[in-house]
């Protein structure tokens, strides 16, 4: 009976991925492709930016390395305002990444961004700075 509960339980998953349950075909725009940009709290990406940098903990293993520059997280926020997806494409350091990863993934709920009257997935970047004072 368990090897049969197994079978089912793979099938059942391998259907998933395959996205007959989950539409996982999903257009993705870039932020300058839509018709009204994502808001966070009712501002713009320049918004989110301050949000992050208030949010952002200097890790001490880089602060004790004297390690400082800019990382660049791409991220995507969803048709459902919900931030994914989240990737360093530019970084100076593992650790500075981590933490500006880390802070983007806490982000609450955004507008989602519309396109032809219509919520959709949008990409977008922000620069996260790490300057030692």
């Amino acid at each position: 009976m368990k090897p049969f509960k197994l079978l089912v339980l793979f099938c059942f998953a391998i259907w998933c991925s395959s996205g007959t349950l989950f539409a996982q075909d999903e257009k993705l725009y870039s932020y300058q492709e839509v018709d009204a940009k994502p808001t966070f709290k009712g501002g713009d990406l320049n918004s989110f930016t301050v949000w992050v940098h208030k949010n952002v903990t200097y890790p001490s293993i880089a602060r004790d390395n004297g390690v400082q520059g800019r990382i660049i997280i791409q991220f995507t926020v969803g048709p459902d305002g919900v931030v994914r997806d989240i990737k360093a494409i530019r970084s100076v350091d593992v650790t500075l990444e981590k933490e500006a990863i880390r802070v983007v993934k806490s982000s609450p709920k955004w507008e989602p961004g519309v396109k032809d009257g219509a919520s959709v997935a949008t990409r977008m970047n922000i620069p996260v700075i790490f300057r030692l004072l």
